[in-house]
Order: C-alpha cells, then sequence, then structure tokens
C-alpha cells in the first residue's frame, strides 16, 4: 500500500510556483521532468503524468495511476482538486487513445497500427514486436497463470496431448 506524503493542496501550489518550467515542459529529458514527476510522486509513488505539447491550444497534463486500478479514485480526487490555471486543462487517468497514434519513449518508438507485444511466459516479460502491416496486430497477451489454468481445458477440446 503506497503511503502518501503530501497533501493535493501542496501539489498544486507547487505545480503554480513552478509554471513557468510546466510552460516549456515538451519531454522526458528535461532536467525538471525529473523534478515533477519526484514532486507527484510525493502524493502516491503509483503516479506518472503526461504532458502534452505546445501547439497553441491548452496543454494538457494527464496524471495517471500507471494501470494502478485501486489509486484512480485518489487521481480523480487530486484531479478535482486542481486549480484553474489559463493555458491548462487537467485529465485524471490517460483517456483511451485508439490506434491513429506514434509516440516515442526512451528513444523506442511505438505505433499501435504495427507494434504487437508478445508475452516470454518463462519469465514474464513483454517483448515489443513490430510488424509490416497494420492488419496484422494482435493484441492477446497471455498471463502464464491463465495458461496454467486454461491448457487442459483446451489440450482436451482440441485433443492435444503436446
Amino acid at each position: 500500500m503506497s503511503q502518501q506524503h503530501e497533501s493535493s493542496e501542496e501539489f498544486w501550489l507547487w505545480f503554480q510556483a513552478h509554471q513557468a518550467d510546466f510552460n516549456v515542459l515538451t519531454d522526458t529529458s528535461d532536467p525538471f521532468w525529473d523534478e515533477a514527476v519526484s514532486r507527484l510522486k510525493r502524493l502516491d509513488q503509483r503516479l506518472w503524468f503526461e504532458v502534452s505539447g505546445p501547439d497553441g491550444s491548452d496543454r494538457e497534463f494527464v496524471i495517471t495511476a500507471e494501470g494502478h486500478a485501486a489509486a484512480f479514485p485518489f487521481v480523480d480526487a487530486i484531479v478535482a482538486a486542481a486549480p484553474h490555471i489559463p493555458g491548462w486543462r487537467f485529465i485524471s487517468l490517460k483517456p483511451p487513445m485508439g490506434f491513429d497514434f506514434v509516440t516515442t519513449y526512451e528513444n523506442i518508438r511505438f505505433d499501435p497500427r504495427t507494434t504487437t507485444v508478445e508475452r516470454d511466459l518463462s519469465g514474464g516479460q513483454d517483448f515489443p514486436r513490430s510488424r509490416p502491416h497494420p492488419k496484422d496486430l494482435s493484441g492477446t497477451i497471455w498471463d502464464e497463470d491463465k495458461v496454467a489454468e486454461l491448457y487442459p481445458k483446451l489440450a482436451k477440446k482440441y485433443d492435444y496431448n503436446g
């Protein structure tokens, strides 16, 4: 269980005090990015953020719980406590993006139209694999426990004795 070390109000006061830094923040290589992540994690270690680039419209600051469903209500509460800051929109949790985007994280390009994820069941790691055509997109990731649970049923159904 993550412990909260700072209040939402303190975080938003800090955000306002550093608004100039946020206004020019564009990617994870900026040293301020690490400072901002660290400050957000004072609220809860499961939190992360994303920020849209400056394109002339309001910037978006998305607070996410990186898939930790138990933290979703807390993220909602943090965003509900956000002050009105001209030029910024604060969003709770990352909205679905569909498949029409490309992103780069730590110099790894990800295009969901041409990338699948395969799981190594022996080690439990996910491996991105590029595929040449969007029609080849695959979205199934098997969990080792789920495979162990389903294998006997599937083996019997398809008369497979491996």
